[in-house]
């Protein structure tokens, strides 16, 4: 549970104790991803904590004109993300729930599965595993049915 005051966001266990908090300067919400592991929801720049309220991962904010963080089927993150010198399109990133880069530089995830994802990188798009291994491609200019 989490609630605000004193310009902090607090996490709170199941007996109303204080588990962490973060500063609410800016803060939307707190994320449970894991027994360890919350996504601070920070209007378009997360980060993300440990339970003792520790950052883990935080992007380098300065490189991005947005990003975000949030959690996927199947046990991972997504890490969404438009450069500040490319505006053209969000790059996608895989994360582990440790916050482990898995996967990087995604154009577009059609959809997930429990072992791949459906991708677009580059000129190339298919399946791919949670470890970056194409499992099927084709070029991108092709049909799906071609």
């Amino acid at each position: 549970m989490t609630c605000f005051g004193n310009g902090r966001v607090y996490l709170l266990d199941g007996e109303g104790r204080e588990r962490f908090s973060v500063p609410n300067n800016s803060t939307f919400s707190l994320e449970c991803v894991s027994d360890d592991r919350f996504i601070v929801h920070n209007h378009g720049k997360d980060y993300m904590v440990d339970g003792k309220g520790n950052v883990v991962l935080e992007k380098e904010s300065e490189k991005y004109a947005y990003h975000d963080i949030y959690p996927i089927p199947f046990g991972n993150m997504l890490h969404e993300c438009y450069r500040l010198e490319n505006f053209k399109g969000p790059l996608h990133t895989i994360l582990s729930l440790d916050g482990e880069v898995l996967i990087e530089g995604l154009a577009q995830i059609y959809a997930y599965g429990e072992t791949c994802l459906y991708v677009r990188t580059g000129y190339s798009a298919g399946l791919m595993d949670y470890h970056g291994n194409w499992i099927w491609k084709r070029s991108a200019f092709r049909k799906l049915m071609d």
